[in-house]
């Protein structure tokens, strides 16, 4: 019988650890749910036999990708429906997959599973190939009979989320390029063009417009402290950057993301759509309500969300329903905690939570989109017009010598 390592939190929020031996990770999981405990992480602990045999391998540039998860989960499941054993299916995509650290995990879950290890154990080796949700959803189809249909669910899931991350990251790429054009234009203003500027003005003489002479002074303050502001824009950065890696630092920046004019609604329905998708198709593969709601709620990414998804689950183990848990939240707008009750009323839950997830999926479609077609002539405006602003204020005094010139004449 394995011996597990867990972190759970008792009925008071403590955070308590230990080892203890189970036939699966379910199993564990009601164990201490009886003991009023509710897991927050679960590892197969190592043992002396263990600490001998594979690691998980890892390569410096090597990464295995949602897309690849998704295209062996259609494989595998394909394979399965199609009557070959786990064993002969896992051989023949391990030497199929091309992608080289899958390809090697895949090597070492067949052995595991040859050796008597179940699917789900041997998958759980490798956290940062086959996440929680996924081993979690393996475990329960393994008890039920339905690795077919899991699997194809699962990799139904991941080309969603791909296909999320994706919408996001080519609506983001079109403002970046704007910004760091904005940018580089200003750069070139400010460190090239000005210092031509102010040669000439300073071989014509005379005293300059007010505005002029404010630009001017601040090119020149940025060229002479150049390094001391390089220096200190790198200590900020860096400073973000290891801030972020505490729990105070991640609480605040995910606290901000959410609170910024626009981009906060997007980011919060993008949490929404995230957090449904997961809750949806962990209940749908039988996994139990509280477990499905700690991987949801660490799928979301978010220290808020996840604390809010713990205060819930210690209030459903007490008796109470999702629905009501979900409305003590400021989290959850109406509509959510709506659906998810009339959900629990007609023994539709996961229908009810799919279609929570689809419309959020949706409302961030729409948004993007409109975002996307509003960011393009602001920027382009607002190009122009810093621009704009900069060549008329140096052309200013050329302007002014030009007049005094005909005048005099």
């Amino acid at each position: 019988m394995p011996i597990y390592e867990y972190e759970a939190r008792n009925r008071f929020g403590e955070l308590v650890k230990g080892r203890k031996t189970a036939d699966t990770q379910k199993e564990l999981v009601q164990a201490l749910s009886d003991e009023n405990l509710l897991v927050v992480r679960i590892n197969e602990a190592k043992t002396k036999k263990d600490s001998k045999g594979k690691k998980e391998p890892e390569g410096l540039f090597e990464r295995v990708s949602d897309r690849d998860v998704a295209v062996f989960c259609r494989q595998f499941s394909t394979m399965i429906s199609a009557g070959v054993s786990v064993s002969e299916a896992l051989d023949q995509l391990s030497m199929a997959i091309d992608n080289s650290k899958l390809k090697r995990v895949l090597g070492d879950v067949l052995e595991q599973v040859q050796t008597g290890h179940s699917l789900s154990e041997s998958f759980a080796r490798y956290p940062s190939v086959f996440s929680g949700l996924f081993t979690q959803m393996i475990s329960a189809a393994e008890e039920s009979g339905q690795l077919s249909d899991t699997l194809s669910e699962l990799a139904e899931y991941l080309e969603k989320k791909v296909k999320l991350r994706n919408q996001l990251r080519s609506a983001s790429m079109y403002p970046i390029f704007i910004g760091l054009f904005f940018v580089a234009v200003l750069f070139g203003i400010i460190f090239f063009l000005i210092p031509r500027f102010r040669e000439l003005f300073d071989s014509l003489g005379g005293t300059l417009p007010a505005t002029t002479q404010a630009v001017v002074s601040v090119s020149d303050f940025m060229i002479g402290n150049f390094l001391l502001l390089f220096g200190l824009a790198a200590v900020l950065i860096a400073a973000l950057v290891m801030g972020g890696r505490t729990k105070k630092g991640r609480t605040f920046i995910d606290a901000v993301k959410l609170k910024v004019p626009i981009f906060g609604d997007i980011v919060l329905k993008v949490i929404l759509a995230r957090f449904f998708q997961t809750f949806a198709a962990l209940m749908k593969s039988g996994v139990d309500i509280v477990a499905s709601l700690d991987i949801a709620g660490k799928v979301a990414r978010n220290i808020g969300v996840e604390e809010t998804v713990m205060k819930m689950k210690f209030g459903i183990v007490e008796g109470s329903s999702l629905s009501d848990e979900m409305e003590k939240s400021d989290l959850f707008p109406w509509l959510a905690v709506c659906m998810t009750s009339v959900g629990e009323k007609s023994g539709s839950l996961y229908e009810m939570l799919l279609k929570i997830s689809e419309y959020y999926t949706e409302e961030v479609d729409a948004q993007i989109d409109g975002l996307s077609t509003l960011i393009e002539p602001v920027m382009i405006i607002t190009l122009g017009l810093v621009v704009g602003f900069f060549v008329i204020t140096m052309y200013l005094p050329i302007f002014q010598l030009a007049g005094a010139v005909m005048t005099g004449g």
